[in-house]
């Protein structure tokens, strides 16, 4: 038994994300997190919707609870927001900053 307490120990230690810590990656999260609320209200679709129009494009399942909690984190990677808005038949374009 010994060597789970150790494990468990060691496990405690390990050194926080520093880059989930940087002020800017905060920034980004909440931008994204925007983008996905307003495409969502652009196309009138509930997180259930979203979740629906997901699976029918055969994307991994995600439950509602799910999908509510990692929208409203907003740390998620930027192949999830493009499937996002494929699922609700956007899609994002490069524009030069105004």
């Amino acid at each position: 038994m010994p060597a789970k307490t150790a494990t468990r120990k060691a496990e405690a230690k390990l050194p926080n994300n520093a880059f989930k810590e940087r002020a800017a990656t905060a920034v980004f999260e909440s931008e994204a997190k925007a983008l996905i609320k307003e495409a969502l209200g652009l196309k009138k679709m509930t997180h259930a919707a979203l979740v629906d129009a997901l699976t029918a494009k055969g994307y991994p399942p995600i439950k509602e609870m799910a999908m509510t909690v990692r929208i409203s984190r907003g740390g998620f990677s930027a192949a999830f927001l493009i499937q996002c808005l494929d699922a609700m038949g956007l899609k994002l374009e490069i524009k030069p900053k105004r």
